[in-house]
């Protein structure tokens, strides 16, 4: 029997003006509704219902059919409905329309995009006034724009969302705008600071007019600290003491102006690794084109440093009293040459154009010059490539000192200073544990460097197998080397030794081959006896 207490089924209707589908009430049927797609009203009526296509017995073919019954269920008693009273009729049939508001993908997406654009800006509200952040040096004026903006931009997108539930957008905007206008007030850093000091000396610093008036001196640079922001480098100062120097170190600020923005990554990369300031510097943006770079633990004076700033612009002025240095930037200096003609050997203008690549600050472009430079023949410029070569050979990261080595290689003469200079910076390495490059190695041994036998020496007692190959390169040179400690090698290098004096050993080899065969192993006799026979053979 059925049920009488189930619900009736709803209706499916479809909305005549955009086609959105529907399930309503049958308590609907004759009324008007509106679309909440798109704000169509219509009728519901036969028109806009959608039907399922009736079928009979027997016409489909479909196995879950067979789950029904084939006895028709028999009807219980009509149920009994008491009428309403004529007065609740009216009222419902005075309605003018009912409002039908499906789930809207567009006013979802509007919806989250006003509370995520209010979230991201009170993050950068938070973290964005940090040293170089999007707000450092903004003023509270520019910071309240910023969240009165966004919180009026995000309040009208959620009120769009959602348009027939005013409430929900009220209280919606109100929590955007409560939120967003107090940050200002509470995350103040990175707001400018006037840090021009007020003198307040027991007798006046300019002393007593004619007329009894007392003068104060102003700061001359005033309007200077103004324009550039000279807080943050007056910040800086303060760390190192009232002389601004401690331990011999200090802070420099150095004003770029008229740079682009994409060489000033480049500009400061230059600066840091050239003056060797520590990773606490950084760079303060001064609109419209304008920045404040500010090095920290640097040596005292700025001679050198203006020096440096000659590579990408021309310095206007170096201001002791601030341990300021203003550049006016060179942006054509950043600029590459036609990447084809700098890769064709044969072209007239090759060797000119890698070796301003080689000048160039930004050390990957140099490093892309030093590649092209490798297998080439030295023809042109090639005392200015090889000093350039030395100097980013100690500029350079690991990878840098591999490919310099190898040009070196190619370029370098026996007198320009390149030998010295890399075997110092190879020995600098080995002190220090660092890795030696193989290329470094091979441009000592290609050069027959005897200063660089005590080095490769070491390395070759660390990794007998890895450098075996290349230390008997340097010939009969490293015998004294090898004697020198023969009976104290471990058994590995013991027998790479007795390789080594096979293959570059004099006759001033057999009398230590021969004592330390009395006590070796049997295979590092049957290698001993092999080097006695052809060192002898050798000289007899």
């Amino acid at each position: 029997m059925e049920n009488p207490n189930l619900e009736p089924e709803m209706v499916s209707i479809r909305c005549p003006g955009c086609g959105q589908r529907f399930k309503v009430s049958p308590e609907l049927e004759g009324k008007m509704v509106e679309c909440g797609s798109c704000d169509h009203r219509f009728r519901v009526g036969e028109e806009v219902t959608i039907r399922s296509k009736k079928f009979y017995p027997g016409e489909r073919k479909d196995p879950s059919l067979e789950r029904f019954g084939r006895v028709p269920l028999q009807s219980g008693p009509a149920p009994q409905f008491e009428a309403a009273p004529m007065s609740m009729v009216q009222e419902h049939q005075a309605e003018p329309h009912v409002f039908v508001e499906p789930v809207s993908p567009q006013r979802v997406i509007l919806g989250f995009a006003g509370v995520i654009g209010a979230a991201i800006v009170a993050l950068i509200m938070v973290f964005g006034g940090s040293p170089g952040g999007m707000l450092d040096g903004a003023p509270m004026s520019n910071r309240l724009v910023l969240v009165g903006f966004t919180s009026l931009v995000a309040s009208l997108l959620v009120f769009i969302a959602n348009r027939h539930q005013r409430l929900k957008a009220v209280l919606g905007s109100l929590a955007i705008f409560g939120c967003l206008m107090p940050l200002p007030f509470v995350f103040r850093q990175g707001l400018p600071t006037d840090t021009t000091p007020v003198p307040m000396p027991l007798e006046p610093a300019g002393g007593l007019t004619s007329e009894g008036i007392i003068s104060i001196e102003e700061d001359p640079y005033a309007e200077l600290k103004s324009e550039i922001g000279y807080s943050k480098l007056a910040e800086a100062l303060e760390v190192y003491g009232a002389d601004g120097v401690s331990q011999g170190k200090t802070a420099v600020g150095v004003w770029v102006r008229d740079i682009r923005l994409f060489n000033l990554d480049q500009v400061f990369n230059f600066l840091v690794r050239s003056t060797g300031a520590s990773a606490e510097s950084w760079s303060y943006p001064r609109p419209p084109s304008d920045h404040l770079v500010v090095l920290r633990d640097v040596p005292p004076g700025l001679t050198s440093i203006a020096e440096l700033c000659d590579e990408f612009g021309s310095v206007e002025r170096v201001i002791d009293e601030l341990n300021l240095i203003e550049v006016k930037v060179d942006n054509q200096t950043f600029l590459q040459g036609e990447l084809d003609k700098m890769q064709d050997p044969g072209d007239p203008s090759f060797y000119e154009l890698n070796r301003r690549e080689l000048e160039s600050i930004d050390l990957q472009r140099a490093q892309s010059a030093v590649k092209r430079l490798v297998e080439v023949e030295p023809k042109l410029y090639r005392s200015d490539i090889v000093k350039r070569l030395q100097e980013l050979f100690e500029e350079g990261d690991l990878s840098m000192k591999r490919d310099v080595a190898r040009a070196l290689i190619n370029w370098a003469a026996d007198d320009d200073g390149s030998i010295a200079a890399v075997r110092i910076a190879a020995s600098e390495l080995q002190s220090n544990g660092e890795e030696v490059p193989d290329s470094v190695i091979q441009f000592l041994v290609k050069k027959r460097d005897e200063g660089s036998i005590d080095l490769i020496h070491a390395l070759w007692l660390k990794e007998p197998q890895d450098w075996e190959a290349l230390y008997g390169d340097l010939g009969a040179m490293i015998e004294p080397s090898l004697l020198s400690g023969f009976e104290s090698y471990d058994p590995l290098a013991q027998l790479s030794a007795v390789r080594l004096l096979a293959r570059v050993g004099t006759s001033a080899a057999l009398p230590a081959l021969k004592k330390a065969r009395e006590d070796a192993s049997a295979e590092v006799r049957v290698s001993m006896d092999r080097a006695i026979d052809v060192i002898s053979k050798r000289e007899p």
